[in-house]
């Protein structure tokens, strides 16, 4: 009987233990997330003359951004001017909890050059079609003039800054709780309460 007893007061121990490890490890995994720094995502946002940050009150611009444990700041005066490596200006900071998305300054030139060579092939190939050439010279057109046209795209897109988001905020989980009444085989009510991810 002993036994019995001291293996239900076991078991409430453990049940007690696990929902208290349970609570702190959701407590842990709600914070906010953070960028390492020395990564290779840290080179790349430091190596931008400016980046973009989204944050629940707006997107802001970062000129010079710096990535520290805190968050993200700006080498950035007030008059605009750049100060020295190693240096931020504390009034510029974005903590980590604030932000939701960090994005890069990008140019379209790759896509300009496949937009090129395609709509260069394609005009070459329709214009062939057209004056009833036979394939073979219609394929060595397309592949003399596509370069062509893969070269003026990559001009024209590299003319075109696009922004590319390269860190988005982890989505914190959030603890479902669940509690269950049910009837017990001798004749009692039995109580459950868990957390789910």
């Amino acid at each position: 009987m002993r036994d019995l007893s001291r293996w239900r007061k076991g078991n409430r121990r453990f049940s007690v233990y696990f929902l208290t490890l349970a609570v702190l490890l959701a407590g842990l995994s709600l914070r906010a997330g953070q960028i390492e720094k020395g990564s290779k995502l840290t080179t790349k946002i430091e190596s931008r003359k400016s980046i973009r940050v989204s944050t629940s009150e707006g997107e802001k611009s970062v000129r010079w951004p710096v990535v520290s444990d805190e968050g993200i700041a700006s080498r950035e005066t007030e008059r605009g001017e750049e100060l020295a490596k190693g240096s931020v200006n504390p009034l510029t900071l974005i903590p980590w909890s604030a932000i939701q998305t960090i994005k890069v300054r990008k140019n379209a030139g790759a896509l300009g050059a496949l937009a090129g060579a395609v709509v260069t092939g394609v005009g070459i190939a329709a214009l062939g079609s057209a004056y009833e050439e036979d394939a073979g010279t219609i394929v060595k057109a397309v592949l003399m003039v596509a370069p062509l046209g893969a070269l003026q795209g990559y001009l024209l897109g590299s003319l075109i800054p696009h922004w590319k988001t390269v860190y988005s905020a982890p989505v914190a989980p959030r603890p479902v709780p669940r509690i269950s009444l049910a009837p017990t085989a001798r004749g009692g009510m039995a109580l459950t309460f868990s957390l789910s991810f």
